[in-house]
């Protein structure tokens, strides 16, 4: 599969495909996330069918996004921070599953 409009140049290759659940702020939706080795300053790019599922309106300038839970408009703050985490298949449902990626061995994932 090729991946277009990704940093403005030509289209790139999918190394491949993880699907997980994703939590932002109170909400937590399935999603599919296409792995590709690119330059950029960002972990990932939530595209329009994330956006749209989630029914959310985000800001890159402002560094948040306002999505809709029920009949309420809840406000999400981009993390700031300059940790990596992972979830470990077993543990997406909670927390316990999360490690710092700082200083660690990557080289078998």
């Amino acid at each position: 599969m090729m991946i277009n409009e990704v940093g403005g140049g030509d289209p790139i290759p999918a190394k491949g495909v993880a699907s997980m659940e994703v939590t932002i702020g109170s909400k937590t939706l399935a999603t599919a996330f296409f792995i590709a080795e690119v330059q950029g300053s960002y972990n990932l790019i939530l595209g329009c069918d994330s956006i749209h599922a989630n029914r959310c309106v985000p800001s890159c300038f402002h560094q948040f996004l306002i999505q809709w839970v029920g009949d309420n408009v809840e406000v999400v703050h981009a993390d700031s921070s300059a940790y990596v985490a992972t979830a470990d298949a077993p543990s997406l449902g909670g927390h316990d599953g999360i490690a710092c990626l700082s200083g660690r061995d990557l080289s078998d994932f």
